[in-house]
């Protein structure tokens, strides 16, 4: 090889590896980038960003210094599970029930098992963290968000029976509102996603079990220890889940669910329903739980509010993991 060759080559080695460069700054640009759109939409906690980029690029959200994180104090250690009689139904058994149901015997069907991934098959594991595929009546079918939420809480005040003044302001008045994760992903799954239903998968409480609920919403909603597309459930979805699951808090002593993904308000009076417009009240510090209490007559489970920074063992926030759609 001569002189002149070898240059050549060098030459090019040279430049091959100046565009490798210049390509690596770019993606590095991009993805720093896409670091500030995540952070201006609050998916991630500009804290973050002191960490090494790489790591929020792979998605690495989980802090060492967890305790350091807000609320990190609102959490205490818990053994409380679910009902001993809590049977999870399949895919199959819920669409059953949702058919024989007169409020949604009309509703499509024909993709609920394409949206499950064919995890209705018994040899097809959930994936870790998840409980179950819960099959939920679109609320666009059932006359929209409010008017859905307060048809179903008829129904499971018939069927659990289901105690608490709460119940009442429910079904009749728009005091709760869904947070605004939940919203989001709910209405896009709700327009977006094929036929009557959404296929949610689940975790009732046991994943964040022991914790307060802004201890929960904090770390799913800025990235710590949660998943991307994790979300509190509203108690619309949790209606629906205790229709087909009415032995999820038929035992005194079992886990309350806290309803992660509401916001509620009970005005001034708490002794009567909210009259105040919705759109006009500024006080929603509340949220609303599931709960079988150790007083309660012949096990009936109440539906009560909570406070958002209450901590107790006997308490867990149940999310859902929106599919991509």
């Amino acid at each position: 090889m001569t002189e002149k060759n070898v240059a050549d080559e060098t030459t090019g080695q040279r430049k091959a590896l100046e565009v490798e460069r210049e390509l690596a700054r770019l993606r590095v640009m991009d993805q720093e980038a896409d670091l500030n759109r995540r952070i201006r939409e609050g998916t991630i906690d500009p804290r973050l960003v002191k960490r090494p980029l790489q790591d929020l690029i792979e998605g690495r959200y989980d802090d060492p210094d967890a305790d350091k994180l807000p609320y990190a104090n609102e959490k205490v250690n818990s053994n409380f599970t679910y009902s001993r009689d809590f049977r999870r139904r399949s895919v199959r058994e819920q669409l059953n029930f949702w058919r024989q149901l007169g409020l949604t015997k009309d509703l499509d069907d024909s993709h609920v098992y394409d949206l499950c991934g064919n995890r209705h098959l018994e040899e097809r594991p959930l994936p870790q963290k998840l409980e179950l595929d819960l099959v939920v009546p679109k609320f666009s079918c059932l006359g929209g968000y409010y008017k859905a939420t307060s048809d179903l809480f008829w129904l499971l005040q018939k069927s659990l029976p289901l105690g608490g003044r709460t119940v009442d302001e429910v079904k009749y008045n728009s005091c709760f509102r869904p947070t605004t994760r939940t919203r989001g992903f709910l209405w896009q799954m709700d327009e977006y996603l094929p036929g009557g239903y959404l296929v949610i998968p689940v975790n009732f409480g046991l994943r964040w079990r022991g914790a307060s609920i802004r201890h929960a919403q904090r770390r799913f909603e800025g990235g710590f220890n949660g998943e991307a597309n994790e979300f509190g459930l509203c108690h619309y979805i949790m209606a629906a889940a205790l229709l087909t699951h009415p032995d999820l808090i038929s035992q005194i002593g079992c886990l309350g669910i806290d309803c992660a993904g509401t916001e509620y308000s009970p005005g001034e009076n708490h002794s009567r329903p909210c009259d105040v417009p919705l759109e006009t009240r500024v006080d929603f510090y509340l949220s609303l739980s599931f709960v079988c209490p150790s007083d309660s007559p012949e096990s009936q489970a109440i539906f009560c509010p909570r406070f958002r920074t209450a901590v107790s063992e006997k308490f867990g926030s149940a999310v859902g993991f929106a599919p991509a759609c």
